[in-house]
């Protein structure tokens, strides 16, 4: 797989078999179930640079910084289809949603977590890095005998190793073209030095160290003649480790024929180990020399030989094509630099016309705060001589509607005393004309009283008169 593809896990050996049935091509691991968690619960891996700079003799260098890759989720046995929880690829878990800023972790925060964990600051140098130069050392030598060795080549590893819970690294894999990729500063910082100092030991031959952290360090050099020290010192260590960690060392022991000495100074391992870290190389059985070769064949040599002119043709067109490309990127950086300096020049026109355009617009938003400053005020003004005229209008209502309401009682009062006054007087001038009617009614009561005794009285001087005419008359002759 590549990239972190093509990786599952599972818990049963029909599921292993089904999978493999479809795609054949598999390599089946046991899962670490208790892998070291940290960063809020998260797994993670180690990624170790390795240089092999030759397989006959093995050579190797071991890069003293790494960076330790991160899953998104927190670890969880139970969720195997969550492959941000157990896959600690950049690829896998890039996609994610909880992704952080690089999905990654730097050695200097490894050493934190793991003063924390086991109260040593030098934990690290002590313990785990011995443990992962074992581990780099088996691998390689293991490989040796396998790898076809070319003069004049080098090959970088990216061996991935965990930790788990009982501080014990694991190999996970050894990548033969590890990724170099610059998601964060730290790996891009990491990278430029890993770089810078790979083409100084290698094309240049300057293997000792320059002062400077992280450098390409030997950890192992089947040329060197002190291998048989170096090899005791680190079997003891890895003694030492063993009896901390209660994990077994005869393997590691066994592989490189390391006879365990029991009568040496425990005591004495761990200095002598620090004494010589600097040279680092690990030990190796010498067997006996042999003379061995091939027979000389003519047209194979001439073969390489032509083969061999061809490089060196090559190297010397690429000698000139470098110049060429490097006389080609001086024009093409001078051009770069007047097209830098013309556009400093223009941007600084821009700016200065952008400036003027932004004190005027300055200017302009100031007048129209003023104005509408001025207006606000006016209108406020307004307001509160329309709120003025409203209560003088509402008093003059006020007094005009009490007024109308006392002209309106004054109204009603009168009515009322007009219809008391004009009841009074004609209750007075129907008693008057009741009087009057009375008194008339008694006037001529007495009056017919009076002219009936008149009449009367009348009538008996009439009739006396009649009478007395009527005797006069007719007792007259």
């Amino acid at each position: 797989n590549s990239k972190g593809s093509g990786i599952e896990c599972m818990t049963s050996l029909q599921q292993i078999m089904n999978h493999c049935t479809s795609m054949p091509n598999r390599v089946v691991q046991k899962y670490i179930e208790r892998p070291l968690v940290l960063f809020s619960g998260r797994k993670f891996d180690i990624r170790q640079w390795v240089l092999v700079k030759s397989f006959e003799p093995l050579v190797v260098y071991f890069f003293s910084s790494c960076y330790l890759r991160l899953c998104n989720s927190p670890f969880d046995l139970g969720d195997l289809a969550n492959k941000e929880r157990h896959i600690s690829n950049w690829e896998v878990n890039k996609h994610g949603k909880n992704v952080v800023e690089g999905a990654m972790a730097s050695l200097s925060d490894f050493k934190r977590e793991l003063k924390e964990i086991t109260s040593s600051g030098t934990y690290w140098e002590d313990r785990l890095r011995p443990s992962i130069e074992q581990i780099v050392i088996q691998v390689l030598r293991s490989a040796q005998h396998r790898m076809a060795q070319s003069s004049s080549c080098f090959e970088v590893y990216g061996f991935d190793v965990m930790v788990d819970e009982s501080l014990r690294p694991w190999l996970l894999e050894v990548n033969l073209s590890p990724a170099c990729d610059t998601r964060t500063e730290e790996i891009a910082r990491l990278k430029e030095r890993m770089a810078k100092r790979l083409f100084e030991v290698v094309l240049d031959g300057k293997t000792e160290p320059d002062g400077e952290e992280p450098d390409w360090v030997c950890i192992y050099d089947e040329t060197r003649d002190d291998n048989e020290e170096i090899q005791r010192q680190r079997s003891k260590v890895a003694t030492r480790q063993k009896g901390d960690h209660g994990y077994a060392t005869a393997a590691v022991l066994e592989a490189y024929n390391v006879e365990d000495d029991a009568d040496e100074d425990e005591d004495a391992a761990p200095s002598a180990f620090a004494a010589n870290k600097t040279a680092q190389p690990l030990p190796v059985r010498l067997e006996a020399l042999s003379v061995v070769g091939k027979p000389l064949n003519l047209k194979k040599e001439r073969r390489l030989e032509m083969i061999w002119r061809r490089k060196e043709a090559g190297k010397v067109l690429s000698r000139y094509g470098h110049g060429f490309m490097g006389r080609l990127k001086a024009r093409h950086r001078r051009q770069e630099l007047a097209t830098r300096v013309i556009q400093r020049m223009y941007r600084g026109r821009l700016g200065r016309k952008a400036f003027q355009a932004r004190k005027e617009l300055l200017a302009a938003i100031q007048a129209q705060r003023h104005m509408r400053r001025h207006w606000a005020r006016v209108q406020l003004l307004w307001k509160w001589k329309h709120f003025l005229a409203t209560r003088i209008q509402a008093r003059l209502r006020g007094i005009l509607g009490r007024r109308a309401a006392y002209a309106q009682r004054q109204y009603v009062f009168s009515r009322r005393v007009q219809r008391t006054w004009r009841g009074h007087r004609v209750r007075r001038r129907l008693w008057a004309t009741r009087l009057v009617v009375r008194w008339w009614r008694r006037c001529y009561a007495r009056r017919g009283r009076c002219a009936t005794v008149i009449q009367r009285l009348w009538r008996g001087v009439l009739g006396r008169r009649r009478a007395a005419r009527l005797r006069h008359n007719v007792l007259a002759p």
